[in-house]
């Protein structure tokens, strides 16, 4: 899983130690070869995937090119389109000689009758090699080239799409095996592996060795494990999930042992188009998954833990006192497990904190949504039929109601019509009417003007007469009143004081 692949891969490896380190308690001198049942092993996260896959969190550890892509169900090498490159390989060494790779893969094309229409240089491939060939390939140099195929045969890169000339092990799935210029149609899967001093061309080198195994248009993913181990690598294969494992060929490195340090990958062809039937296979790989079965050495570079973490991981890995003899000894050890799992929880929380908001968040979302979904269902179930009607009811209320729609859609499109001619005759008799009351108002405005002035002019006369008279008036009833009370006064002083 790439979420899976991307977050948590830190507590992986430290809770592997511990459960390593409980496991060895008391266990002091030569102990039983185990078998890889019996062993301890540790998945490692930054070789491994599996769907739903993120392509931003694969994208850091592993390299693509050519017509391969991180899809969200598949890692898609090529499709079925002839003259096309697949190129997938790990940015990380692997750092153990002794692991196992098992990888899912669908291939889809034409029937198995129909064989001889796929092209005879179509396959694929796995690869364990020491050379960094994420890096070793120019896509600069490829896309300036004529074609793609030019462009990787110029930097060496011919052989099932990756270099004929490498260091270690690859394992072909093909649609023919040939040797000596004869081919035999046919689904195989074949290994071979160099030692750097030969230079492979596909066709031309026979397989070291082959088994049959029909790995074309299965019901489920077929799957391939290969067993790395320091003198012999092993190889299986099964249709299904829920087959055994068929043994299918053994690879001796005995005198050129596996090394870690080497990094893998996988490269695919679609094969040349050499008549008008052909047609190449779409091939996808839909799972991987790499693990590492030596418990002296840590598998791959922990990226998501501090480097303190990781030399005291593998300090206590490499330790020669590590299979205890007595309890201080169990004791000590304890102590620097719970200091390296302290350190981890402290650095892991803040990490921590950042996804549960975000799933917080993604489960507000998702609640908002759900609301709304049923809000919606509910709604359309209104509008569609009554409560208790059957599928047909259903289905009879449902373009009941499609044709109403259409009906409103087609009356106002005609009332529209109806509609905007209104407006223009409207906005024609407007114009008119406007257009009088314009005439009429410019003949009579200036008459009409004219008697307002006049009777203006009149009212204003009238008006200063009146008050002119008023003045008089009042100023002569003003000395009248004085006159009388002047008298008055004179009367009562006369009366009063002589």
């Amino acid at each position: 899983m790439a979420a899976a692949a991307g977050g948590g891969r830190g507590s992986a490896p430290v809770c592997w130690l511990l459960a390593c380190c409980l496991i060895g308690a008391g266990r002091a001198g030569k102990r039983k070869e185990k078998s890889d049942d019996e062993r301890d092993t540790v998945k490692m996260p930054h070789h491994s995937f599996a769907v739903p896959m993120d392509h931003g969190v694969l994208l850091d550890d592993w390299v693509v090119s050519g017509a391969s892509i991180f899809e969200k169900e598949r890692l898609l090498l090529h499709p079925g389109v002839t003259d096309r490159s697949g190129f997938a390989w790990s940015k990380l060494p692997l750092l153990t000689n002794d692991f196992q790779v098992i990888f899912h893969l669908r291939v889809s094309g034409v029937k198995a009758e129909l064989l001889n229409t796929v092209p005879l240089d179509q396959a694929l491939a796995f690869w364990y090699v020491d050379e960094n060939m994420s890096a070793a390939l120019d896509e600069g140099k490829v896309i300036q080239a004529n074609s793609w195929t030019e462009g990787i045969l110029e930097q060496g890169f011919g052989f099932v799409g990756s270099k004929g000339k490498f260091r270690g092990t690859g394992v072909v799935l093909s649609m023919a095996t040939a040797a000596l210029n004869k081919a035999e149609l046919g689904s195989y899967i074949s290994g071979k592996t160099n030692d750097g001093g030969e230079t492979f061309v596909y066709g031309q080198t026979a397989p070291a060795e082959k088994c049959r195994f029909d790995f074309r248009n299965t019901l489920n993913a077929a799957q391939v494990k290969i067993r790395f181990r320091p003198h012999a690598i092993e190889v299986s294969t099964k249709q299904s999930a829920s087959l055994s494992w068929q043994q299918c060929l053994t690879l001796s490195r005995t005198n050129d042992p596996v090394k870690s340090g080497g990094y893998i990958g996988f490269t695919a062809r679609s094969g040349t188009a050499s008549g008008v039937n052909v047609q190449s296979d779409s091939v996808s790989i839909v799972e991987v998954d790499v693990s590492n079965f030596d418990e002296n050495v840590i598998g791959e570079d922990m990226k998501d833990v501090t480097s303190k973490i990781q030399d005291a991981y593998r300090d206590m890995l490499t330790d020669d006192h590590r299979h205890f003899v007595d309890q201080k000894s169990q004791t000590d050890h304890l102590l620097r497990l719970t200091s390296v799992i302290n350190d981890h929880i402290a650095a892991a929380v803040p990490e921590d904190d950042r996804l549960w908001k975000q799933v917080a968040y993604l489960d507000r979302r998702m609640s908002r949504l759900a609301r709304d979904c049923k809000g919606f269902v509910a709604e359309t179930s209104l509008l569609a039929r009554s409560p208790g009607a059957g599928p047909t009811v259903h289905k009879e209320a449902v373009e009941k109601l499609k044709n109403n729609i259409v009906g409103i859609r087609t009356l106002l499109e005609k009332e529209s019509v109806t509609h905007k001619k209104k407006l223009e005759s409207i906005e024609r008799s407007t114009g008119e009417v406007k257009a009088k009351v314009s005439q009429a108002k410019s003949k009579d405005s200036l008459a009409v003007i004219e008697k307002q002035s006049a009777s203006i002019t009149k009212t204003v006369r009238v008006r200063g007469t009146q008050m002119v008279v008023m003045t008089v008036v009042l100023l002569g009833v003003i000395v009248a009143i004085g006159f009388l009370m002047w008298n008055r006064m004179n009367y009562y002083e006369k009366k009063h004081f002589t």
